[in-house]
């Protein structure tokens, strides 16, 4: 009998066969449809791991992973980064911090200062207090 010997891989350790199917599909994009409490963060990361470790990504590409929340991408990072991925061929974040990585690296094709800060809502708030009264307008604010 010839067996092919297949590498262990830390990233396809623990998952289950449709897991397992998820990870190493890799003909075209996917998307995977799951309920809660299924393993879907565990497929993303573990799928994100395969294409690197297993050379069918090439050297010079990189992968884009994006969540909605900073904890998902935290959570996603953690993950990717216990398998032993070159954490240089991976941005994981959220949509938010995606947009703000553009337009920090690519804003001045658009004419747009690269230092651009986001303000907090108090921040923001003291702005406008600031404003105001620069322009001699007084605005009393509700305490909640």
């Amino acid at each position: 009998m010839n067996r092919m010997w297949i590498p262990t891989m830390k990233c396809l350790e623990g998952l289950n066969p449709q897991q397992l199917e998820a990870v190493r599909f890799f003909d075209r994009n996917s998307m995977v449809f799951a309920g809660p409490g299924t393993g879907k963060t565990r497929v993303i990361t573990s799928r994100i791991a395969y294409m690197l470790e297993s050379g069918r990504l090439p050297e010079a590409k990189r992968v884009l992973a994006i969540t909605f929340t900073n904890k998902a991408a935290n959570e996603m990072s953690s993950s990717v980064a216990s398998f032993g991925v070159n954490q240089k061929r991976v941005r994981i974040g959220t949509f938010h911090n995606f947009c703000m990585w553009v337009l920090k690296a690519y804003g001045d094709k658009i004419k747009m200062s690269r230092d651009f800060t986001f303000l907090t809502p108090n921040q923001q708030l003291q702005h406008v207090h600031q404003t105001l009264h620069l322009l001699m307008i007084y605005m009393v604010t509700a305490v909640h």
